[in-house]
């Protein structure tokens, strides 16, 4: 299915531009900043294979990429607490 290919590929751009905030973090999350990024990658290599993958027979794909659109969604907002929440003063 297209929709999941493009998304992927741009949730997997977006995580290169989003990896040089972690430097304006307190030194105290920037570990938990890298670890969410990397899941990111991770999960947008799985929803562009299932993008990749699709057949309209396989109904238990589109749900699980959908599930994983979701799971993603959650952790953008959780990037964009620890950001405004945690960024150090200059």
């Amino acid at each position: 299915m297209m929709f999941f290919i493009i998304v992927s590929i741009v949730c997997f751009l977006l995580t290169f531009w989003l990896s040089k905030y972690q430097n304006q973090l307190h030194e105290h999350y920037k570990k938990q900043w890298k670890k969410t990024v990397n899941y990111i990658r991770y999960t947008s290599f799985a929803i562009l294979l299932a993008g990749l993958l699709y057949v309209p027979e396989a109904q238990i794909l589109k749900i699980s990429s959908w599930l994983l659109i979701f799971s993603m969604l959650l952790y953008f907002g959780s990037l964009f607490i620890i950001y405004n929440k945690n960024k150090s003063k200059k």
